[in-house]
C-alpha cells in the first residue's frame, strides 16, 4: 500500500493510507475550489478567468452530487459557488442560474437541517408537556371519585 501525500507548494502533508474518496473531497478539494474561486474573483486576465470559471463550474457541479455535511456546506461548499457566481454574471450567464440554484438548495438543506433540530428541542419539551399534563389527569383521577359518575341512579 502506498500512503497518499498532498501539500501545498509541492510539500507533503501526510493523509494517511488509501484515504476515503469523502475525506479528500472534503478535506482538501472543496476547500482549495473556494480559494480557486475566491482568487479568480480578482484575476485581471479575462480570458484566464473565464477559463478558470468554466472549470469551476464543471467541479462544483460534480461535488453536487457527493455527501456534504453541513459544516462543510456552510464554510467551503456556499462561499465557494457564491464567488463563482460572481465571475458567471459577466462570463457565463448561461451557467449562472445554475449555480444561483445550486446555492439555493444548499441554503434549503442548511435551512431543514435547522428546523429539523430545534423541531427535536421542541419535540422533547412536548412530551415533557405531555408527561405532566398526563401525570395530573391522573391525579384527579384518583382523587375523584370517578367509579360513580358511570353508574345508573336507581
Amino acid at each position: 500500500m502506498e500512503a497518499v501525500r498532498y501539500g501545498p507548494g509541492g510539500t507533503d502533508d501526510y493523509l494517511g493510507e488509501n484515504p476515503s474518496p469523502f475525506v479528500l473531497s472534503s478535506e482538501i478539494i472543496l476547500p482549495r475550489l473556494a480559494a480557486i474561486a475566491s482568487a479568480n474573483n480578482q484575476m485581471a486576465n479575462e480570458t484566464k478567468r473565464a477559463d478558470i470559471a468554466r472549470q469551476l463550474f464543471d467541479a462544483y457541479s460534480a461535488m453536487s452530487c457527493c455527501f456534504l455535511n453541513e459544516q462543510l456546506i456552510l464554510e467551503a461548499m456556499l462561499p465557494g459557488l457564491r464567488c463563482l457566481r460572481q465571475d458567471l454574471v459577466t462570463i457565463a450567464p448561461e451557467h449562472e442560474e445554475v449555480v444561483s440554484s445550486m446555492i439555493r438548495d444548499y441554503e434549503t438543506k442548511l435551512d431543514m437541517s435547522r428546523t429539523e433540530r430545534s423541531g427535536s428541542v421542541l419535540g422533547s419539551s412536548a412530551d415533557d408537556m405531555r408527561a405532566r399534563v398526563m401525570s395530573r389527569i391522573k391525579d384527579t383521577t384518583s382523587k375523584a371519585n370517578i367509579s360513580n359518575i358511570f353508574n345508573r341512579k336507581k
